[in-house]
Order: C-alpha cells, then structure tokens, then sequence
C-alpha cells in the first residue's frame, strides 16, 4: 500500500507542514540569533545519523535495521538533549554537548545489537559493492 492509496494523506501531510511551521516559527521568536538556533538544530539530526552512516560504512556486520535502530535511539536522545537544553529543565546539568554524547552512546548501543541479532541481506549493496 502506497502513500496515494490512503485517504487522507494530503490532509495529514498539510497538517504536519502547519504544525512544523508553528513550530519554526515559535523557535525563530525564541533563538539568540540564526547561528545559535542553525546548531542546536543540527545537533539532534548528527545525533541519528553519524554513528548508522559510519557503522555502516566501517562495519561489515551492519544490517539495514541496525542503522534504523541507531537512527531511532540517537535521534530520540538528540530531540530529548534539544528540547530540554533549550527550557533548560535541568538546571544546566544537562546541556546540548552532553545530550550529543548521550545520543551518541545510545546509537552506537543499538546500532551494534540490532545488527548482532539481525544478519544482512543476500541481495544488499555490501554484496554488490564486494564484486566491484
């Protein structure tokens, strides 16, 4: 089933734009300038996809789902570290550096377990990209 297929997928998907706008824009009223909100945001997405990217490139046990374990993990901690660095809700004992690590840690963690207890595909790129 295709995104065409469902019903309401236009509808959602105006939803979503509307609430990131509302978002964005209540983040813009809120920033101490473009280059301090430009790198708070990019901390969450360097959090889900450096440690699936480089495992993937470094490590020949990577599988697919591995990378989205490790996507899922880091960017969850990353969006956490983010959200609670900017309404510092721990007093400062938290703050985005550390966030970054912890999100870090914790893709690395499942990255590597998801892909021990997976095994990669016969027909994947690793396969193809040997042959060459």
């Amino acid at each position: 089933m295709g995104l065409d297929e469902l019903k309401h997928t236009k509808l959602l998907s105006r939803a979503v734009v509307v609430v990131a706008l509302i978002v964005g824009i209540l983040i813009a009223f809120r920033s101490r300038g473009i280059l301090n909100t430009m790198i708070l945001f990019n901390y969450p997405y360097m959090a889900s996809m450096l440690v699936p990217l480089l495992g993937g490139i470094l490590w020949k046990g990577a599988t697919t789902q591995g990378a989205f374990a490790g996507m899922i993990a880091g960017g969850t901690v990353g969006i956490l570290a983010f959200t609670s660095a900017l309404v510092d809700r721990f007093n400062g004992l938290i703050n985005v550096d550390l966030g970054l690590l912890m999100a870090y840690i914790f893709s690395f963690v499942a990255f590597v377990l998801v892909s021990l207890k997976t095994t990669p595909r016969k027909n994947g790129i690793r396969q193809k990209r040997e042959h060459l």
